[in-house]
């Protein structure tokens, strides 16, 4: 059950000081705070606070905004069903 609604801005591009410049949407996600573990895009271990669930597709380096604060997306794993089709995302944040 996704009971909640976060902002996902996706990045489309990096100014000349690497701000990034987005565009805005709601998704509608599972939240979960749970502090552990993960390995990033560049294999290292980081600490992440929370990871949700959404049918949206999502990348990593996107941001989401949550309670007006927003948070960069470490990793994103797809769940896939028995016949390889994307059932929904795991985002980490």
């Amino acid at each position: 059950m996704m009971n909640n609604s976060i902002t996902l801005k996706t990045v489309t591009s990096r100014d000349s000081y690497d701000n990034p410049t987005t565009t805005s949407s709601t998704i509608v996600c599972k939240l979960k705070y749970k502090n552990r573990v993960i390995k990033n895009s560049q294999g290292q271990d980081v600490n992440v606070m929370a990871e949700f669930t959404t049918a949206t597709a999502i990348t990593i380096n996107n941001l989401v905004t949550i309670s007006g604060k927003d948070w960069q997306i470490l990793q994103v794993t797809p769940v896939y069903d028995f016949g390889g089709n994307i059932l929904h995302y795991k985002g980490y944040i």
